[in-house]
């Protein structure tokens, strides 16, 4: 392992690479575009703020979210 990969494995607190949806536009079309049918199960992995877990529970049957960043989980 690499001295720098070593230095970030060893600090749980740092920040891990998040990409966010900022617009409930795009959310709305990527779930159009992944043509999410209303009887799938979906799973959301890294679900953030929800923003995009809304939109999918809006097409499928039922969405399991997961996040595992304390801060955005309890605002999901």
């Amino acid at each position: 392992m690499s001295e720098r990969r070593a230095r970030t494995a060893r600090r749980p607190d740092r920040a891990r690479s998040q990409h966010f949806i900022r617009s409930q536009a795009l959310a709305a079309e990527l779930v159009r575009d992944a043509q999410v049918g209303p009887d799938e199960l979906v799973l959301d992995l890294g679900a953030g703020g929800g923003r995009l877990t809304a939109e999918l529970a809006e097409a499928a049957r039922r969405v399991l979210a997961v996040e595992l960043d304390p801060h955005w989980a309890r605002r999901l």
